[in-house]
């Protein structure tokens, strides 16, 4: 029983505490899950073209021994030079880029390297880049064998090949370029992609291979889909 003032200003002042109290537990700042944040962090540069050597067609995997990314990236040659080449860059885990991007395919300026694809072996600690590969073409975009799927592909001694890189865990050229496609690939290998097994120095790499097709490249006959596996 309140027999005073003073109890009952002492009692409302108490209710007041606990309703404030339970209102700020409720509250996002002290919620137990996680906090809402952007799901987007701000751009970055990962690697600048240039108006006579522009990039082109990235792809990217992630490195969870060093906790870094590799970009890879078609380039074009400079100098009104024909054709691209593969190149890298290390990517730290903020996104930002870490140290030059290195070339990755030979750089022959007799050959049009293109379409890449990438990936990390935990197992190896190693990336996998595979690409089309092909004479270089004077026409417009720089390169023969631009196979999409479901388009037509170069036939012959000329037809695009797929070739394959290991790459070191810190973004190093590991080794020479080695081609991935075998020698009965007498007609165009385009849209290399690649998978690692984590538990082997093993990646599997597919691409669509037009070795059986009507003599006009595939255009109006078969293409089919190839795969090999490869270690690093």
């Amino acid at each position: 029983m309140l027999n005073t003032e003073r109890d009952r200003v002492r009692l409302k002042a108490l209710a007041l505490i606990l309703s404030t109290a339970a209102l700020a537990v409720g509250s996002p700042a002290f919620a137990t899950g996680p906090t809402p944040r952007e799901r987007v962090s701000p751009l970055t540069i990962v690697s600048r073209g240039t108006p006579t050597s522009p990039v082109q067609s990235p792809t990217a995997a992630w490195n969870g021994a060093t906790e870094q990314y590799l970009v890879v990236f078609e380039q074009f040659r400079p100098g009104g030079l024909p054709g691209r080449d593969i190149a890298a860059q290390v990517v730290d885990a903020r996104g930002h880029a870490d140290g030059a991007a290195v070339r990755i395919s030979r750089g022959d300026e007799t050959r049009d390297s293109y379409a890449p694809a990438v990936t990390w072996n935990p197992y190896t600690h190693d990336y996998l880049v595979v690409w089309s590969d092909a004479p270089v073409s004077t026409g417009a975009g720089g390169g023969a064998g631009r196979a999409s799927s479901g388009g037509p592909v170069e036939s012959g001694s000329d037809a695009p090949v797929i070739l394959g890189r290991a790459i070191s865990s810190d973004g190093a050229v590991s080794g020479p370029d080695f081609r991935v496609s075998g020698p009965a690939s007498i007609a165009g290998d385009a849209d290399p992609t690649i998978a690692a097994n984590s538990t082997a120095d093993a990646f599997l790499v597919a691409w669509r291979d037009a070795r059986h097709s009507t003599p006009d490249g595939g255009k109006n006959g078969r293409a089919d889909i190839y795969g090999r596996l490869v270690s690093s």
